[in-house]
């Protein structure tokens, strides 16, 4: 254990690490509904945001991502945030380092950012992005959706390609510029294959993803996902080999 960090006095729902300036970042959401950014050199919090408004059902923070330039992006509830980190102070309110705020008109899951660029996934399925320099522009939705709530997304390192999975137990692949889907992978289909079995007691619901590269070679689409049913599924263009019991329980994060 290299650093113990503690700040948060609830359950905390996300992580996302970047950089900026040479500083090694670390950026928290939490249940108890407060980000915290913390400077990973010396494991010290550079200031707390609090003062998201969240929903009736007690949810906390869902999401948060480090954009280019200075901007934090967090997700509460069915609102988008984007902040400027530079006006961050020990412990500030939300409106004070807020540049925009969006409405997705309904609960966020999960969210990815390359660059300027903000993908999300939402409990009806859908897929959307925005550009958190223009603010006059609403959410884009994407044609088509899952067909139960979707709870991951990721936006390809090079490629204009996002994945998104759901409780459909579904991988969907999407056209970032034609804001349409491109194909699919059924994670219930290539698990059946692999184990030889039926699933009935804990379905292989997606719940995490990660694009990643072998020898620079990021034109390709490689791409894990983690289930609810503790196995991992690897893609490789159009190939999927599924690997079960991975772990004893639901994979979280990848």
């Amino acid at each position: 254990e290299v650093a113990r960090l503690n700040l948060h006095c609830d359950r905390i729902t996300a992580l996302a690490a970047g950089t900026c300036n040479c500083e090694a970042l670390l950026l928290s959401g939490s249940d108890d509904g407060t980000v915290a950014l913390w400077d990973t050199r010396d494991s010290s919090a550079i200031g707390v945001i609090d003062g998201f408004i969240l929903g009736d059902d007690d949810s906390g923070i869902t999401g948060v991502a480090f954009a280019s330039d200075f901007s934090l992006v967090v997700s509460y509830g069915s609102h988008v945030s984007v902040l400027d980190r530079r006006k961050l102070t020990r412990h500030i309110q939300r409106p004070a380092v807020e540049l925009v705020d969006f409405d997705n008109e309904c609960d966020v899951e999960a969210l990815s950012t390359r660059g300027d660029f903000v993908a999300l996934v939402d409990e009806e399925g859908m897929t959307g992005v925005f550009d958190t320099t223009d603010s006059s522009i609403a959410i884009d939705k994407f044609a088509g959706a899952h067909e139960a709530l979707a709870s991951c997304v990721a936006i390809h390192p090079e490629q204009p390609e996002i994945a998104t999975g759901g409780f459909d137990q579904k991988v969907h692949f999407w056209d970032m510029a034609e804001e349409a889907l491109i194909n699919g992978v059924d994670a219930n289909v290539v698990s059946n294959q692999a184990s030889n079995q039926k699933q009935l007691v804990n379905p292989p619901f997606v719940y995490a993803l990660d694009y990643w590269n072998i020898d620079n070679n990021v034109s390709t689409r490689m791409l894990a996902s983690g289930h609810a049913d503790g196995g991992i599924m690897c893609i490789d263009g159009d190939l999927a080999k599924f690997w079960p019991d991975c772990h004893g329980y639901s994979i979280s994060a990848l």
